[in-house]
């Protein structure tokens, strides 16, 4: 029988999913089995779990809770935590997420597109990884000297009605994005015309069911579950190891159309740049059919792309393309062989000369650099 190690968790949510599918990888790799316990059991549900199945581990993720680490339920049992909050974490080993980087990764990105003032909208409860974000966008937005602002979590259509625009919001999570998305459409504003937004947490289940698709951030979930069990197995080993503190993440910015705020951008140019990334994985994806959304000629076409975008209609998919490959790269367990089918591209060798040119380093050379 297998050794059994219980991860008191929920998994309601995408992010908690994630989570679980990296404490899968590693199981599967170590011959664990993983038994869910709901992480909002109580002290006697706890209790009982570790009488019935007796495990070698124990992992507690502590997400969405601001109350002390119950070590003392586990006595001598190895237990390690996931996104506790490291005041209160005590003598303990646990991995967090690095919240302030994922919001700067945001902000980076308006600053790069230029946008004049910044807002942050947060979380509709108190939980600490939210005034980490919110003290990160602070922080950004005075080192760079941008005008900014902070949402309330109750009211938001009239805060929005008088926020200044245009203004790229910063949202705690895509749950808070596509609330503040459609109070923007309920009050006759666009997105990004008006308002450009970026979440955190990659859902794509709702980034890619907004109107328009939601930007958003990849903390790195499914990495940070590997790196969890990775840390129990650590402790399983050596017990009487000093305690570690870890953070994990973000792993990428993942692009859509809700942040591509472009003064005077063609309502044409915003449709090709959309059925782009929606249809980048096809390998028959050609400049042709994005001239064929547009309904113009091909010449017209590629005209207002580079005004709009200053660049071509085949050097964005090539970009898109390149974004993709990244993003896949960053897992360790995708095989690098496969990355050029599944960007599109049927010829290998075409696709390695074009991510190099690209991104000055080869794709081995590239995860390499960010493992």
């Amino acid at each position: 029988m297998k050794p059994i190690v219980l991860f008191f968790q929920s998994t309601w949510s995408k992010s908690w999913k994630d989570k679980l599918t990296g404490v899968y990888d590693y199981a599967d790799k170590v011959g664990w089995q993983i038994q869910v316990i709901e992480a909002g059991s109580s002290r006697r549900e706890v209790l009982e779990a570790l009488r019935k199945w007796n495990p070698v581990g124990c992992l507690v993720d502590r997400g969405m809770q601001n109350s002390e680490p119950p070590q003392r339920l586990f006595g001598n049992l190895p237990v390690v935590f996931l996104d506790q909050n490291p005041r209160n974490a005590g003598d303990c080993t646990f991995i967090t997420h690095d919240s302030g980087a994922s919001v700067s990764l945001a902000l980076e990105e308006f600053r790069r597109i230029g946008l004049p003032r910044l807002a942050y909208c947060g979380w509709k409860t108190p939980i600490f990884w939210n005034e980490q974000r919110r003290s990160a966008f602070e922080a950004f937005a005075r080192k760079w000297r941008i005008e900014h602002h902070f949402l309330p979590s109750s009211g938001i259509d009239t805060a929005l009605a008088r926020l200044p625009r245009p203004c790229g919001i910063v949202c705690a999570n895509d749950i808070t994005a596509q609330n503040v998305m459609a109070e923007i459409s309920r009050l006759d504003f666009h997105v990004p015309e008006d308002f450009a937004v970026i979440g955190i947490d990659n859902d794509e289940f709702i980034c890619e069911h907004t109107s328009p698709s939601l930007t958003s951030v990849d903390p790195g979930f499914v990495e940070a579950g590997y790196r969890l069990a990775e840390l129990l197995h650590r402790r399983m080993s050596t017990p009487s190891a000093p305690h570690i503190h870890a953070s994990y993440g973000p792993k990428a910015l993942i692009l859509r159309d809700s942040h591509r705020w472009l003064p005077n951008l063609d309502g044409r140019v915003k449709e090709a740049m959309e059925y782009i990334r929606r249809n980048i994985a096809d390998p028959s994806l050609t400049v042709n059919d994005v001239v064929s959304v547009m309904g113009c000629s091909r010449s017209l076409a590629d005209l207002l792309f580079r005004k709009a975008s200053g660049s071509s209609i085949i050097a964005e998919i090539q970009r898109v393309r390149v974004d993709l490959a990244c993003r896949l790269l960053a897992n360790p367990r995708q095989r690098i062989s496969a990355v050029p089918s599944l960007c599109g591209y049927r010829s290998e060798p075409f696709f390695k000369r074009l991510f190099k040119r690209s991104t000055g380093c080869t794709m081995r050379e590239w995860r390499k650099s960010r493992a």
